[in-house]
């Protein structure tokens, strides 16, 4: 029963971690900003450094607010076959301090592309969009 109760403090403890992707001291919540990914991305880099948790819904990653740049990746694995892209891509977006984002991959037409939207406060309705945020180039934003 004890082995049980602390496997199930452990699982909880590490879905609360986020991997720091920033230098210095750890700040709270409301100083950074979080990313997480669809099931569908693989968040490759966040600004230059390299992300060992490399997405599929893991911990998030905690990042200061401003210009962001994120290099992605896609993956499915829907149960018959397995997609991948061949190309990462390279894309921006502005984090707030004490937002919490979502890196996702649209698929349309066999055709992929990394996005990045606000993580809803509340549950979103089925056909309801979300605002990409993210961009190609900063340079035109």
């Amino acid at each position: 029963m004890r082995n049980y109760l602390f496997l199930i403090l452990c699982v909880t403890l590490a879905g609360c971690a986020s991997v720091v992707m920033y230098e210095g001291d750890i700040r709270p919540d409301e100083e950074v900003a979080k990313l997480s990914t669809s099931l569908a991305a693989r968040i490759k880099e966040v600004n230059g450094k390299e992300n060992v948790e490399r997405g599929g819904g893991l911990a998030p990653i905690a990042v200061l607010p401003g210009e962001i740049e994120v290099v992605v990746s896609m993956f499915i694995n829907d149960g018959i076959k397995i997609r991948r892209s061949l190309a990462d891509q390279t894309i921006y977006f502005k984090a707030e301090a004490g937002k919490s984002y979502i890196v996702g991959a649209d698929i349309k037409e066999n055709v992929w592309s990394a996005k990045v939207v606000e993580k809803p406060l509340k549950p979103v309705q089925v056909g309801e969009e979300l605002q990409i945020i993210s961009y190609k180039n900063p340079a035109t934003n």
